[in-house]
């Protein structure tokens, strides 16, 4: 009996779950479209930053400038900044690392807002740190800056004649990613 009233239970639950299944109907469509790309975004700076920029018979404590444009021929929103490398320091004449001392000073300034960026800082700041020139910089934008070079006037006979060779390094990255800022600029990449 027992057997009889769970068979005909059974038999029961089928027929709901096939006349449910009947009397339930979908309409459905599918489009498939086509042709679809997927592109990355690039940061680039225009190859074109390549002179070097030269600071000649420097004197002390009178400073020089030279100007710099930097175009962004990147293809999203990225932040711009600047450093320096000089992997023979501790030979550089501009910096006595006894007193761990830089006879030479650098500063900034935006000729496109007509304001210093990075105030005067010395030499070994810029080996050691990211400055910040922009954020934000739009696809196609040209910055115009002037580099201003000091020679402190504390300096001695000693630097008359000397060159020291440095490379400025100017780096962006996409806005917001948070570059590292701390340590050697080249050490960053």
């Amino acid at each position: 009996m027992n057997k009889k009233i769970f068979v005909s239970f059974l038999v029961l639950i089928l027929l709901l779950i096939g006349t449910t299944g009947a009397v339930i109907a979908y309409f459905s469509d599918t489009k498939i479209i086509s042709g679809n790309t997927f592109t990355t975004g690039s940061v680039k700076l225009d190859s074109s930053l390549t002179s070097p920029i030269n600071f000649e018979n420097l004197l002390p404590g009178e400073p020089q400038s030279q100007d710099i444009s930097i175009k962004y021929d990147g293809t999203i929103n990225a932040d711009l900044y600047f450093g320096i490398s000089n992997q023979f320091l501790i030979n550089s004449p501009f910096y006595n690392s006894e007193l761990d001392e830089s006879y030479l000073e650098l500063s900034v300034f935006d000729k496109d807002s007509n304001e210093t960026i990075i105030d005067w800082q010395d030499y070994k700041f810029f080996l050691t740190n990211w400055s910040e020139l922009m954020a934000q910089v739009d696809p196609g934008t040209t910055k115009n800056y002037r580099i201003d070079a000091l020679l402190k006037s504390s300096v001695n006979n000693d630097l008359q004649g000397k060159i020291d060779s440095s490379n400025l390094i100017f780096h962006t990255v996409q806005s917001g990613a948070g570059v590292q800022l701390d340590g050697d600029p080249t050490m960053t990449f």
